[in-house]
């Protein structure tokens, strides 16, 4: 049996044909120790890529997800004709250079997700 309970003291008994088993109760103290929830809403993109870029000329923003804890992002870039590759590159820390080259004029719909969580930040 695995379970997981939140952090406190915790009584747990024992059972077995059902009889409970001799010196239980036991009490038990389960601490917090996996790893801390992503928080989304602390990733923080900057960058002139994200509100304009030029035909066949590189663009970039950053990703800075060091306040949002552990995560990776998911970044996708919809355009009018078609969907644009984009290079996402590791800077530690947890921040991201995301680098693309339109091809066509028209408007780019950036979008920037949390795998994990399946927020959007973007």
């Amino acid at each position: 049996m695995r379970f997981s309970p939140p952090p406190g003291e915790h009584y747990l008994s024992i059972w077995w044909a059902d009889v409970p088993l001799p010196r239980t109760p036991f009490i038990g103290m389960a601490r917090g120790g996996g790893a801390p929830a992503a928080a989304h809403d602390k990733v923080v993109l900057t960058g002139r890529g994200l509100q304009e870029a030029r035909v066949n000329q590189e663009a970039e923003f950053v990703i800075d997800g060091t306040e949002a804890g552990p995560g990776q992002p998911d970044v996708k870039l919809t355009g009018v004709k078609s969907d644009i590759d984009v290079f996402v590159q590791s800077l530690g820390g947890n921040k991201y250079r995301c680098t693309y080259v339109p091809t066509a004029a028209g408007k780019k719909r950036p979008s920037v997700d949390d795998p994990v969580s399946r927020q959007s930040i973007l």
